[in-house]
């Protein structure tokens, strides 16, 4: 049973929809309904949906907006587009979302079953090419995940073998670990001329552009950006399909295309192909690459506690403000700290109690805890005593 939802900003129309057929009469369970583009989105930002039947002109968000979404995010969800006939013009623009076909109003039972058939004859097409794969669908939690993991991996962060097994097992869902992987330098012969007539963006959505030009040549493999030193730029390319492979990797088809759609002047310099992860991880630990640039992630995870302490979080709050997922975060957080990150959290705030103490404001000391954070008197006493050696009142005795 594949899962469906549908998008109607008009509440006939959108019953019409709900009850028009027994979808599971045809392979289809009604997951979810919504009467904007917003909800929709949000819905799929957290669920995987196999069919969207949406409507196209939706007031803020529309169907267009929808099927873009699913296209960028959600690889393995179809999108049909449901409008009247005068708005078959916009249904045009959906098209290179890949959006699979247009049911126009009024609705046609036989139109709709007909589609319907043609959706599910995809989705089994896709379902058996998924015994194949272990990444169809990568979501924007994995890529963020997968993107931290090469950025300390390439930037020798790993300088022991268990250290760096431990992260690519907690993303081993993602890139297939014995396939081979990729890097590349290249060089942007016109650069200068490029970025400061023709370029009007920010510089880290051009290496986003040039990313993804080459993921089009090589889409079974996630290709990344991890150093832009003014016209050379490093990019690293990790396989996500059991059926990945670089045997027929072409330079001159990225020169071409990066040429094309960009008119960028690009040579490839290097250009290394390693059997697998593990290779690579022991070929840059004999270089010795040192890890040169700050860490965003436990930045932003100190800022975030600094800022929060006082409230109820948790650490998949920390893992949410970072956009990545708990479990790689907890990895992540340990191997860059040496301590977890309720340990890091618990210290800030007993710190914060001490600086209360200190400071002689004491008119609430019977509620010290709430006001740095803890839910429980108790914990808050047992850890006081345990950072400082002293309980809150023998502290405050202790200096007076």
């Amino acid at each position: 049973m594949y899962s469906l939802i549908f998008v109607e900003d008009e509440p006939f129309a959108l019953n019409q929809l709900i009850t028009l057929l027994k979808w599971e009469d045809f392979g289809f369970e009604l997951v979810s309904y919504f009467d904007n583009g917003e909800d929709a989105i949000d819905f799929l930002s957290k669920n995987h949906v196999d069919l969207v039947v949406t409507d196209i002109k939706m007031n803020s968000v529309s169907g267009i907006d929808i099927s873009k979404y699913c296209y960028e995010n959600c690889r393995n969800t179809l999108v049909v587009y449901c409008s009247a006939y005068q708005e078959f013009i916009y249904a045009v623009q959906g098209m290179k979302y890949s959006v699979v076909d247009y049911i126009e109003k009024p609705l046609s039972k036989k139109k709709i079953i007909e589609t319907l058939e043609n959706c599910r004859k995809k989705l089994d097409s896709i379902s058996k090419e998924k015994t194949e794969t272990i990444s169809d669908f990568i979501s924007i939690q994995d890529y963020n995940d997968i993107c931290l993991f090469i950025f300390d991996l390439t930037n020798g962060f790993y300088k022991e073998y268990e250290s760096f097994k431990l992260a690519l097992d907690s993303i081993e869902h993602t890139i297939i670990q014995n396939q081979k992987c990729i890097s590349m330098i290249l060089q942007i012969d016109n650069y200068d001329d490029f970025i400061q007539n023709k370029w009007k963006h920010k510089l880290q959505n051009l290496t986003y552009l040039i990313t993804n030009a080459i993921s089009s040549v090589h889409n079974k493999y996630i290709f990344l950006a991890t150093n832009h030193d003014g016209n050379k730029i490093e990019i690293w390319g990790f396989p996500l399909d059991k059926t990945s492979s670089l045997d027929d990797f072409d330079t001159d088809i990225i020169v071409n295309r990066l040429e094309m759609f960009l008119k960028l002047d690009v040579s490839i310099k290097r250009n290394i192909i390693y059997p697998d992860i593990e290779n690579l991880f022991f070929s840059l630990n004999e270089n010795k690459t040192p890890l040169s640039k700050k860490n965003a992630v436990i930045e932003d995870t100190v800022k975030f506690i600094e800022n929060h302490y006082k409230e109820n979080i948790s650490t998949t709050d920390a893992a949410n403000n970072v956009n990545v997922s708990k479990s790689y975060f907890c990895n992540y957080y340990k191997q860059h700290t040496d301590e977890n990150f309720i340990n890091t959290l618990n210290k800030y705030r007993i710190k914060k109690a001490i600086e209360i103490i200190d400071s002689g404001d004491l008119t609430k000391f019977s509620i010290l805890h709430t006001r740095v954070g803890f839910q429980s008197k108790a914990h808050f006493y047992k850890l006081f005593k345990q950072y400082t050696g002293y309980s809150p009142s023998e502290y405050v005795n202790k200096n007076k």
